[in-house]
């Protein structure tokens, strides 16, 4: 799934209200990892990920293993922190411009 510019900043202004849902300490994107961002797009179609400071991982690569082993789409990185957008297959809930 591609994202235009204006659907990327219509998902950043819903993503400033929501708090990181999973963690990237220092294992890395592990098989736990995967499991916890597929549960938190379970319940919700738009995740903040937050890769904390004993991480030896670079963001993007982190952003890159999280969208290719998910099938999210990246919407944007600030800092340590990632935000992600699924849609929910069978009730979506965000409706993108």
């Amino acid at each position: 799934m591609e994202l235009s510019g204006k659907q990327k900043k219509y998902l950043q202004g819903l993503g400033n209200s929501i708090k990181s849902t999973v963690s990237v300490g220092k294992s890395g994107v592990s098989d736990n990892t995967f499991l916890s961002v597929n549960n938190a797009f379970n319940t919700k179609e738009l995740i903040k990920v937050k890769i904390q400071d004993g991480c030896d991982d670079i963001k993007e690569d982190v952003a890159l293993k999280i969208e290719r082993g998910t099938n999210a789409v990246l919407v944007q990185i600030i800092g340590k922190t990632l935000l992600f957008f699924k849609p929910h297959r069978d009730n979506p809930k965000i409706e993108l411009p």
